[in-house]
């Protein structure tokens, strides 16, 4: 066995019965016939050789019954044997063939089957009578649901002692073979279905070793060695049936300039002659990426053959390969050539797609065609379209790039092949746009319920225009009715609704190209939502239609730890100072106006801070609600104690309340104040540690938007922070707005009287003092570590 480059082992066997018919014999004596001369005669003597036209070694046999143990012959690929001087045999003795196809090192031999079989009709004496085995490539191609239903494993025993393949406790036979043992040094092929190879093993001297395996795939030879210690996949690779062909063979160079020709006897291939090529192959397909089946009935050793019986109704595919004396030396097939007896039909109406400054285009394939042309214009006339580009081959879809966004273009295909053109498709006109395609989508919108309304919000879709509402009772968007107008914006309100009736509502996003599907739905029922909530902001949460006072007044009776509830003012009101402490337990208040805006006034009588937020609690202040002081108030219109925490959000407003104590609308002692949206204007602190708009103490005060303008501070010898006045804890400023004295608008805030001033904002820390007279910058983090930032500070 020639050392050759290692690949894995994989073997095809047929069924190749040759039934040689001998004569010959003694003659019978008879009246006619006399007794023969008594001299002995000269033993007539007969020669076989056999004639292997394949790709592959082949070995013969000689003995009855399959058995492999009396070879008279190998003869090599593309070879005859030499001549073999055989006695004719008994009746009923074969020779049988053995394909023997080398990967790696390993040599396979399959025995024959019974389904393949050549018969010789007599073998002449004083002659000699050659045999042709049939080649390789002819039974594979008949064969080829051999591997690509089919796992088959060849193992190889390198060790020292003879080992079986068993399955559990089962042993597997080996395929086409009766023994179940391999020996030392001997190969071993089994046939397996696809699935699980975990329950496999080799049996050593009672030892199982288990196959490197999690599956067998179907179409796949595995190749192992057994090594005396381990069982090992044989560099970890599977292989087909087609890679091991290939890889059991070299290179050669490709050929090349092939051309083909309309002859009398059919279809004339040619091509350049390859450099150390013996003979070649033709190929034929009826598709440039398809199947490709050899043509040729023999051996070519020209750079021509002609094909006898193209698909005239179509177009053929040629491929040629080149092959040297060594079996194992190949060039990869050519380039295809295709070939057509007539021109293809025009193809039909293209489609297209736009796009930011191009046209995707696509069509039917067309029989016979091997190419494509594209014709584009700005008119809707073929005589003054231009060809864009090369020719289109393999594909049916194709960009034209480079257009003007806006301008109508107008698109045609034609087929071709080397029989000639087609005529013009149906035209398809596009316009080229920088938005491409219609938005995406919308995501779901939310809601809010309301008494016969339902107001709805949503995320800006890119490049969408405009939006449609679409509602229904039923979660059907298919018998949606459309609401209204197209809106721009992303919110609006559905009215005139039935209270107690659930509608389904869903968005859509447009803009000139198009239209996007619908969002997913959203679903709410309108009520009169003035009440107080427990838990959520739904009708099934709803306690009832308390005012502002029964709903303090429920929650101070009432509160649970843990709890968040949702008053919803239906009216302007007005209540007395209250505090919002329940006992050490953790409650959520949240204040919204409800529809439109609804203001909460400290009453006429009263004096102190509307509400003092306590230990535990959290009050928000939502959109639509104004807390609004007194002209001359004792405290400021809230107060955040110790633990307790106050956010403003929306466009709720503190404003209206004149202090003689600590900050006019908002006083923070150790408490927390986050002011994501809303306003504080219009308030004053006459005295204390100043803070118009804010004072804070000891606490913490995150801005991160809305605006704080319009307040002031005074007293009789100094002041602090018309805006903010911050003694001590930390001031983070991330957005917003603190107008001071030289902002461009009406409100101001203001700070006068003493030495001491700050219009916008003025920080005492750790001895050091700080002062703001213009509007605060975007970014500022004053507390205890930090009581300056760059510029705007004095």
């Amino acid at each position: 066995m020639k050392n050759l480059k290692k690949l894995y082992s994989f073997a095809i066997g047929m069924a190749l019965i040759v039934l040689l018919t001998v004569f010959g014999g003694c003659n019978q004596p008879t009246a006619s016939n006399p007794k023969p001369n008594p001299d002995p005669q000269p033993e007539t003597e007969t020669a076989i050789q056999f004639v292997n036209p394949g790709l592959f070694r082949i070995s013969v046999y000689s003995a009855p019954d399959r058995q492999l143990d009396s070879k008279i012959a190998d003869i090599e690929p593309r070879s005859n044997s030499n001549a073999i001087a055989w006695t004719p045999s008994p009746s009923g003795y074969s020779f049988y063939f053995s394909f023997t196809l080398y990967i790696g090192v390993v040599q396979i031999l399959f025995t024959p089957g019974d389904d393949k079989g050549v018969t010789i009709a007599r073998i002449d004496a004083d002659k000699t009578t050659s045999i042709a085995i049939p080649t390789i490539e002819n039974i594979y191609t008949d064969k080829t649901v051999f591997i690509t239903n089919d796992v088959y494993l060849s193992i190889k025993n390198n060790g020292t002692s003879a080992f079986r393949l068993q399955k559990g406790d089962m042993v597997i036979t080996r395929y086409d073979f009766p023994s179940d043992l391999v020996n030392v040094n001997e190969t071993a092929l089994y046939k397996f279905e696809a699935g699980s190879a975990s329950a496999y093993s080799l049996l050593v001297n009672a030892t199982n070793y288990p196959l490197p395996l999690t599956n067998f795939e179907a179409g796949h030879l595995y190749t192992m060695v057994y090594h005396g210690a381990s069982l090992s996949l044989d560099n970890d690779k599977a292989m087909t049936i087609d890679n091991a062909l290939s890889d059991g063979m070299g290179d050669l160079p490709v050929p090349s300039g092939l051309q083909a020709v309309k002859i009398s006897s059919g279809v004339q291939i040619s091509w350049n002659p390859v450099g150390g090529a013996l003979y070649y192959e033709v190929y034929r397909g009826a598709s440039a990426s398809g199947v490709y089946s050899s043509i040729s009935t023999n051996t070519i050793t020209t750079t021509s053959y002609t094909d006898p019986n193209p698909n005239n109704a179509g177009i053929n595919y040629y491929k040629v390969r080149a092959y040297s004396g060594d079996y194992r030396k190949s060039s990869n097939y050519s380039a295809h050539i295709s070939f057509a007896s007539f021109p293809p039909n025009a193809p039909g109406q293209p489609m297209v797609t736009i796009g930011n400054g191009y046209l995707a285009i696509n069509w039917e394939a067309v029989a016979a065609a091997s190419s494509y042309e594209i014709y584009v214009g700005t008119s809707d006339n073929t005589s003054l379209a231009s060809k864009y580009g090369s020719d289109i081959e393999g594909e049916t879809s194709a960009v034209v790039s480079g257009l003007t966004n806006e301008t109508p273009y107008y698109v045609w295909i034609k087929a071709k092949n080397n029989a000639g053109t087609s005529g013009f498709s149906q035209g398809v006109s596009g316009v080229p746009d920088s938005l491409a395609s219609a938005p995406a989508a919308p995501a779901i919108p939310t809601m809010q319920e309301w008494d016969s309304k339902l107001t709805l919000s949503w995320a800006p879709v890119e490049t969408a225009s405009a939006y449609e509402v679409w509602i229904n009772t039923t979660n059907n968007s298919d018998g949606a009715n459309k609401y209204g107008e197209d809106i721009t914006g992303t919110a609006i309100t559905v009215d005139s609704l039935v209270n107690g009736t659930r509608y389904y509502v869903w968005i859509k996003a447009k803009n000139r190209i198009g239209t996007s599907a619908f969002s997913p739905p959203v679903n709410g029922i309108p009520m009169i939502r003035t009440g107080l909530y427990k838990g959520a902001l739904d009708t099934a949460h709803k306690v009832g239609n308390q005012n502002l006072t029964d709903a303090l007044e429920y929650m101070s009776a009432d509160a649970m730890s843990g709890t968040s509830y949702f008053i919803v003012l239906g009216a302007d009101e007005s209540i007395s100072p209250s505090t919002l402490s329940y006992s050490g337990q953790t409650v959520n208040i949240t204040l919204a106006g409800g529809e439109g805006s609804h203001t909460v006034s400290l009453s006429a009588s009263a004096y102190g801070s509307l509400f003092t937020v306590g230990s535990g609690v959290t009050l928000v202040l939502d959109s639509g609600v104004t807390l609004k002081g007194r002209s001359s108030n004792t405290a400021s219109l809230v107060r955040v104690d110790s633990g307790g925490t106050l956010t403003m959000k929306g466009n709720a407003v503190i404003s209206g309340n004149t202090s003689s104590s600590d900050g006019g609308g908002v006083y923070v002692y150790r408490g927390t104040f986050t002011m994501e949206g809303g306003e504080i204007s219009g308030n004053t602190a006459s005295s204390g540690i100043g803070g118009g708009g804010v004072c804070l103490s000891d606490g913490t005060f995150t801005m991160k938007g809305g605006i704080i303008s319009g307040n002031s501070a005074s007293s009789y010898d100094r002041l602090y922070g018309g805006g903010v006045s911050v003694w001590g804890g930390s001031f983070v400023k991330t957005g917003g707005t603190i107008y001071g004295s030289n902002a461009s608008t009406a409100l101001k805030n203001t700070a006068s009287g003493g030495s001491y001033y700050g219009d916008a904002v003025f920080v005492y820390i750790s001895g050091t003092i700080k002062k703001r007279n213009t509007t605060a910058g975007e970014s500022v983090n004053l507390n205890s570590g930090v009581a300056d930032v760059a510029g705007g500070w004095e």
